[in-house]
């Protein structure tokens, strides 16, 4: 027996009350995990662009394909959760990867979680148990009624 769906509660949004401290210099911008008020783009200096917003263009040509593979393949794995803007956090800790390594490396990856709102520790209330072979990583997770808190 094994568990595919979890229902997303939906947490209020109570930024969205408060009103930004300049109405002028700020835009509410509206995302998939809760809005946010935003400063306008060049409304402290004009903005130009440097060597290293020039390389965050360059990583970012690359993390951006290879988060959208990652999500690929982790699809059919992903029926009934709410990821929110996952592409976007894996893209992102990619490119933290390539800035300090200089590789996208997978390892950055190891804390993510899938959905923000409902963290696998809080809902599995089981041990899991992971085995490592040369090719393969079997993670085994025992289904009981104490198992999921839901």
């Amino acid at each position: 027996m094994y568990f595919s769906y979890i229902k997303r509660m939906t947490l209020p949004d109570k930024r969205r009350k408060l009103s930004p401290p300049d109405p002028e210099n700020y835009i509410w911008v509206d995302a998939k995990e809760g809005g946010h008020w935003r400063r306008k783009r060049g409304c402290v200096k004009p903005a130009r662009m440097n060597a290293a917003y020039q390389q965050g263009i360059e990583h970012m040509k690359i993390s951006a394909p290879a988060a959208s593979r990652i999500i690929r393949k982790l699809k059919p794995y992903m029926d009934g959760l709410q990821p929110g803007r996952l592409n976007a956090r894996i893209s992102a800790l990619l490119r933290k990867a390539l800035n300090e390594t200089g590789k996208a490396d997978l390892r950055y990856l190891q804390d993510l979680d899938l959905q923000r709102d409902h963290p696998i520790e809080h809902l599995l209330k089981a041990d899991v148990c992971t085995e490592q072979t040369m090719y393969d990583l079997v993670v085994t997770i025992p289904i009981a009624d104490y198992t999921l808190s839901v």
